[in-house]
């Protein structure tokens, strides 16, 4: 079976799109890459925390631009050394608590 015969597009609403999986389980997945500017990004926080009041199970991955990020510099490594290493600060994907109580196995 391809893929496209477990996903399905359930309704767009702005840049975030609902997906179902066939596990009889509706999840709103948002794709984010978050403006540059503080003022628009503190406006993207805002309307993510109105959404998550609205909303039952939701994914959110993406580049969000947070300069707040206090842990290591860059969080991918390829685990090579000297010349042919590479060093990455890839996405980050959170879900909410909703999500997390149907599939506890989640981490």
């Amino acid at each position: 079976m391809a893929i496209r015969d477990f996903i399905g597009l359930i309704e767009p609403f702005e840049d975030n799109k609902g997906l179902g999986w066939g596990l009889g389980v509706e999840i709103l997945l948002s794709l984010v890459y978050a403006k540059c500017t503080q003022g628009e990004r503190l406006q993207l926080w805002e309307s993510m925390q109105d959404l998550e009041n609205l909303i039952g199970q939701w994914v959110v991955g993406g580049d969000f631009n947070d300069k707040g990020f206090k842990e290591r510099k860059y969080t991918w490594w390829n685990g090579r050394t000297y010349k042919e290493y590479i060093f990455e600060r890839l996405d980050r994907v959170w879900w909410n608590d909703t999500l997390h109580n149907i599939f506890p196995v989640i981490e």
